[in-house]
């Protein structure tokens, strides 16, 4: 279990879910997000839980919603700030544990660096390639010989409307270098100019 002290929902990731084998159907849900790893993701459903935090007498009993995320991770579930806030925790990454009051006393939860570490390289390990977008400046005659010459400057002028804003007609704070106006940096020599 991961807890994000940066994150406004909990998720539970769908392998999870369904190996805990639980009757509790999945609310439907369309919304994206965008996820910690900075990619937007789908959740396939809603899912509310009723969690027990800690071990019985230092016990907090609530319920959650999870939202629930088809996607490979090394943590089972994630849990919000909004969580951290209805149980009073209080979160301590130098000591890997998590406090929070209960009728008994305080809860202490423990992770541990062993833990901490496999999860870290399982993350790595998961992690899904990235798509790069390129974009082409100029294309060489021998590499296009099989394409005609307005192919070739067809498929020039749409890479580089992806650069320059003025070519797509959007408004820009940008400027070519031929627009700007040259100043003297100083008046007694006209060679340094800005």
């Amino acid at each position: 279990m991961l807890v994000d002290n940066g994150s406004s929902v909990n998720v539970i990731f769908l392998s999870t879910y369904k190996q805990m084998n639980i009757d509790v159907p999945l609310e439907p849900s369309t919304e994206p997000f965008y996820g910690f790893t900075g990619d937007c993701v789908t959740p396939k459903g809603i899912v509310r839980l009723a969690v027990t935090m800690g071990e019985e007498p230092l016990a907090a009993h609530i319920f959650m919603e999870f939202l629930v995320v088809d996607k490979r991770s090394a943590y089972h579930e994630v849990l919000d700030r909004p969580v951290l806030k209805e149980l009073w925790a209080v979160t301590s990454i130098h000591h890997l544990c998590m406090k929070f009051s209960t009728e008994g006393g305080i809860a202490t939860i423990r992770g541990t660096q062993r833990e901490a570490r496999k999860c870290y390289r399982n993350a790595l390990r998961k992690a899904e390639k990235k798509e790069i977008n390129m974009t082409i400046l100029d294309i060489e005659m021998e590499e296009a010989s099989r394409a005609t010459s307005e192919d070739v400057e067809m498929e020039k002028a749409s890479f580089i409307e992806d650069i320059d804003p003025r070519i797509t007609g959007t408004d820009s704070q940008t400027s070519s270098v031929e627009e700007l106006e040259n100043f003297l940096a100083d008046s007694d020599d006209p060679t340094k100019k800005l």
